[in-house]
Formats: structure tokens, sequence, C-alpha cells
């Protein structure tokens, strides 16, 4: 038998075995394929997806939206469900995404069913946990890819964080805004077309995972331009002021607790005496100031569980020297810093970072070389004596390293693999190196430029790309709103022999 009749065989026996997995769908399955397809439908009018198609019917669904959606609907949600034993089922009429809700770890989205006596047999293929009680209409959680999540949680950032900018500057806080919006839109399309390819010789994971390594340059761009705001530090120790009366010869507890800001006070006594404090102590009575408190009788001051949680330890025992100077001095000096940003050198020369969750400087245990400078955010420059030119050069030193030089015209991969059993691991592969090639050669002062928040940009688009042909999604929707149109504004800016770079994004 030759290889050609062998592959026509074996396509023969795959598409039999697939005709015999839609037959065995139930009528109810079919139901909920139908109406999660068009609730699908619907959420992309206006976006171009599917838009003149007509889902009336199973059979439509099968044949417009293909066989990856339609083992996504159904195939998996059953998978997910069965894996847990508390979850019921019942007949799904319509389902969507809520919109309006973002919350960090899950995604809320609506189901209504047929009936009431429908929803009581339980939840059939919706991969989710039953929240309120039993009615036509009710929320359940669904919780998003982690990888995804991180993206979206990244352009969250971005939007809160970019500092704001002049007058003729490009307006990244805007395009974050945009891109933002699209992986919204992609999140829906992402849940559905989840598992629509095995990925046991873990393939898609690795070239997922490499992806990533293009995002390196983000933390140095989200930062860029922020400055400490001079405030005190958030951090303080609250110590906890019980008030007491006389009765019987007998100290009482009377009232409710007080919480007292004992920072300053505790950060003045000497080591020896930190280590000593004691709950309902002479010395941790005399840190609180009753006058202040406006009580005159008996009381106890509980605050050694404060004071460890402050410097992170399980002991008072524990705090060092080190640990009590860094806090007298962000004390002293009253910083906001971003958590782990630089804030100079030790006496040896490695670089000393800022611990925001326990307000304390720590050292990195590297000197600036093992550091990076592309690490480095802008306002931290001067604190390590390096030029803002050094340090740009040193950013696109770092974008260069994930820019592959290829031609521009490389010949896409046929579509029909987003959906045939016989799209391979190495084909999908190919198909997300050959999207992150095409980011970085479309504008090479975009990949590898000297403002690392435009690098960080081309960086998430190349992620999201990413995504998208690992699923066998077009991404050409998305990217013509958050990017393309600016790539041609610019070109049209440097026709006109403007600076790029002064002109706002059209979005």
């Amino acid at each position: 038998m030759t290889s050609k009749a062998t592959n026509k065989a074996a396509e023969a026996s795959q598409e039999m075995a697939y005709a015999a997995y839609l037959a065995s769908f139930t009528a109810e399955e079919k139901l909920y394929v139908v109406a999660a397809a068009q609730s699908w439908q619907q959420d992309k009018r206006g976006t171009g997806f599917f838009q003149s198609v007509e889902l009336n019917s199973f059979e439509d669904v099968i044949r417009s939206l293909g066989r990856g959606l339609v083992h996504d609907f159904i195939l998996k949600a059953q998978e997910e469900a069965a894996e847990r034993s508390n979850w019921k089922l019942f007949e799904v009429t319509a389902y969507g995404f809520d919109p309006r809700n973002y919350k960090s770890d899950d995604r809320v989205f609506w189901i209504r069913a047929a009936s009431e006596e429908s929803v009581k047999e339980g939840i059939r293929g919706t991969g989710a946990l039953f929240h309120g009680e039993i009615d036509s209409s009710s929320d359940v959680d669904f919780r998003l890819p982690d990888d995804l999540k991180s993206m979206r949680d990244r352009l969250t950032a971005v939007r809160v964080e970019m500092p704001e900018i002049g007058r003729g500057s490009v307006n990244w806080k805007e395009i974050a805004d945009e891109l933002y919006g699209a992986v919204d839109s992609l999140e829906t399309q992402v849940h559905q077309m989840m598992g629509m390819f095995p990925d046991d010789d873990g393939q898609i994971q690795k070239a997922l995972d490499e992806a990533g390594d293009a995002t390196s340059a983000y933390r140095t761009a989200k930062h860029a331009g922020l400055a400490p705001t001079g405030k005190l530090p958030k951090k303080r120790i609250m110590a906890a002021f019980q008030p007491q009366a006389w009765v019987n010869d007998h100290a009482m507890d009377i009232d409710h607790r007080t919480d007292v800001d004992v920072t300053d006070k505790v950060l003045s006594l000497p080591l020896d005496t930190i280590h000593r404090l004691a709950d309902d102590d002479y010395d941790t009575d005399d840190l609180v100031d009753l006058q202040a408190l406006g009580h005159n009788g008996p009381f106890y001051v509980e605050v050694s569980k404060q004071v460890c949680e402050f410097f992170g330890v399980a002991e008072l025992s524990d705090v060092t020297e080190d640990m009590l100077v860094s806090a007298r001095q962000a004390t002293v000096k009253t910083p906001q810093y971003q958590d782990e940003e630089v804030i100079g050198f030790d006496k040896d020369g490695r670089v000393m970072q800022w611990d925001g969750e326990r307000g304390l400087a720590y050292n990195s245990g590297e000197s600036l070389d093992e550091f990076g400078l592309h690490n480095l955010r802008e306002h931290e420059l001067t604190r390590v004596n390096v030029t803002r030119d050094t340090w740009l050069a040193a950013v696109s030193a770092h974008a260069a390293k994930h820019v592959v030089t290829v031609e521009v015209a490389v010949p896409a991969l046929d579509a029909k693999f987003a959906s045939e059993p016989t799209y391979t691991a190495g084909m999908r592969v190919a198909r997300m190196e050959q999207a992150v090639k095409a980011w970085n050669v479309a504008d090479e002062s975009d990949a590898v430029c000297a403002r690392p928040d435009e690098h960080a940009l081309v960086c998430i688009l190349a992620d999201l790309r990413h995504y998208c042909d690992a699923h066998g999604m077009d991404f050409s929707q998305m990217d013509r709103h958050a990017y393309a149109d600016y790539l041609e504004q610019r070109e049209n800016d440097r026709h006109h022999g403007s600076v790029s770079h002064t002109q706002t994004p059209r979005m």
C-alpha cells in the first residue's frame, strides 16, 4: 500500500470516527451546542466573526464553526464537569460572558436554563460551579487560563501605572486601553478553543513559554518615568492598646482595643531592647502616649507580634541590625518605593532593592552588571550612577536578542490546518514562531527601539499572537485595532518628514 493510500485510509478512518462521535450526541447536547454557538456569535457581531452565518441547527454549527469549537463546546465541558461529582446537570438554552465583571481570578458569565425543572436536574456542559438560588437565570464562575489572565493583569498595570504624558507624545496608555479590550474579547475565544489540539508532546506549552521570554523588557517599560511619591511607607507597626479599669483590685478590660501607630518609637529603640520587647511589659507600655489616648487607668499593650510582622521574622530575636537600619532610613527619608525597586548600592557595591511587602530594603546579592542595566527603571538611574543613554542602549541590546532576521514575505501555513486532525505539533510550533517573526520584522525600529515601553507593547502583541496561532484563530481582527493602524500612521508621518514618536497613535 502506497504512502498516499495509507494517508487516505487514515483520513477516512478519522472521518468515520468523527461522524460516529457527532452521532453520539443527545438531543440535549445538541441544544446546548446550538445555544452556545448562537450566544458566541452574538458576542462577535460587529467584529467580523461569522456575521452572516446562520446557526439555527446542530448541523449549521458543525458545518460553520468546525471541529475545534464543537469539541470545546461539548466534549471538554463534559469532561470538566465529570471531574467534580458535586456538579449537577441541567439543560442550557443560552449563555454569555458578563462584560461588566473583571474579577482578578475568574470571569462570570450568565446561564439561562430551559425551565426550573431542568435546572434541578443539574448543570451540563458548563465546566463551572453553580452559585445562587435555583431559578431560570443564575451566575456561575469560569476560571481563565493562567497565562492569559497574566496578560490581562499586565495590561491593567499599564493602564494604571504608566505615567501621564505631555502633548504630542505617544499615548501608550491609550494603546494599552485598546489592547485591554482586545484581550477581553480574546478571552472568550481562547476559553472556547482550549483543548482544540492535543498537547501530549508539550510543544504548544513549550512555544508559549518561549514567547514569554520576549516580555522581559516589560517591567522596565511599565515603570518608566515613575518617581517616588515622598509619602510614608504603607507598612507601619500598629500596637494593640487595651484600656482597663480596677474592679475589686483586679484590672478588667473595658471598651474596645485601639490600634496605635508606634513605628517611630519602636525604630528608635536599641536593637537589644527590641529583642526584649514583651506584651504587657514596662518597655512596651512606654510606647504609647496615655495622655493622647485620654486614659488614666490600668492598661496593657500587645506589640511583639506586630513588630515581627513588620520585619518579616518569626521571633523578635531574629531582627538584625541591618534590618533596623534599613527601616530607620526608610522612615526618615519617607520614600514610597515600588516593590523590588532599586534604591542604591551597599558597601560592597551590591544592588539594594525595596521589599514592598515588609517595607524594608534588601540586598539583591548581585553587582549592577549581574543585575542587568536593562532591568533598571528610568527614575532609578541616578541612584546607581547610570546615564539615560547607557540605559537605553542596554534595553535595545536586550530587545535585540529576541529578534530573528527573516524574510518578511514568509508564506502562511494553510488555514485548514487550524481544524484538521493532521495539524501536527511541528506545524503548530512553526505557525507560532512565524507569527512572532512577522511582528519582529514588520518594523525593525519598533522591535529594537530606544523606547522600552514601545518594545513592551510589541512583546505583548507577540504574546497575544502566540495565543491566537496556538488555537487556530485569526488575529487580524484584533491587531488591526490595537496596533496596525498605528504603524500605518507612523509610516505616513515618516513620509511627510515628521518625527514618528511625537504623534498620538490613531486607534
